[in-house]
């Protein structure tokens, strides 16, 4: 699970600092932030959730509105044009894990709706994170929705990062790094993933943008960054 917050909110900061009309910053208690000066329009940001839930997708006046007042509107990235971004250089993980985990990869891919191919020759790293969900990803996420919108009503929209800056952190795991990601998934079950999306879920209904960071490094740092020692749990 991946959570669209804090990376996202240090660069907004810096772009205001270097334009230099962003003259006052403040947070509401939720996870959308207002950047106000008299002299310019409003910059808005908005943490999101990788996920089509429609507990997190029915968006209030608020945000619509927010977005209606923009001149334009930025994702954390845009679609890469080349989808072989997300897959391995070379080789496929038919040779790469077992027989019994190769019968794993494959049963999520069915339920993730993804083609047995394109499961063996994507990047170990991304198959994790998409096969950590309980439910099956679809291109109707939260942030995905926010983009249509924004295009809907005429806006000019940008990837903060290029896909080379966005991916490029977890291209720098090894191989065998990316595979103990995998692994750490693959020995999770339904029950265990779908207590976790909805822990993070309240938290970030709640607004509670600290235990949404709390959640996300307990979740996903223990389960992908085995190589500091930590476990999955």
């Amino acid at each position: 699970m991946s959570i669209s917050l804090q990376k996202p909110f240090k660069n907004l900061i810096a772009f205001c600092f270097l334009v230099t009309f962003c003259a006052s910053v403040f947070a509401e208690q939720g996870l959308f932030w207002k950047a106000e000066s008299p002299a310019s329009k409003d910059i808005y940001l908005f943490g999101t959730m990788h996920t089509d839930d429609n507990r997190i997708t029915d968006f209030s006046p608020t945000v619509i509105n927010a977005i209606k007042s923009v001149d334009a509107f930025m994702m954390e990235t845009l679609s890469p044009n080349d989808p072989s971004v997300f897959m391995m250089p070379d080789g496929d993980l038919t040779t790469l894990l077992t027989e019994k985990e190769l019968d794993q990869v494959y049963a999520l891919a069915e339920f993730h709706v993804m083609h047995r191919e394109a499961a063996t020759h994507m990047k170990p790293w991304l198959l994790a994170v998409v096969f950590d969900s309980p439910k099956p990803l679809t291109p109707f996420a939260q942030d995905n929705l926010l983009m249509t919108k924004a295009e809907e009503s005429a806006k000019e929209v940008i990837g903060i990062e290029d896909t080379k800056e966005h991916f490029g952190l977890m291209d720098d795991f090894s191989r065998d790094e990316q595979l103990t990601m995998l692994r750490a998934v693959l020995k999770r079950t339904p029950a265990q993933k779908e207590r976790d999306f909805e822990l993070l879920l309240n938290a970030y209904l709640a607004g509670d943008s600290n235990k949404v960071a709390a959640l996300d490094e307990k979740i996903t740092g223990a389960c992908y960054h085995q190589r500091y020692g930590k476990k999955c749990v």
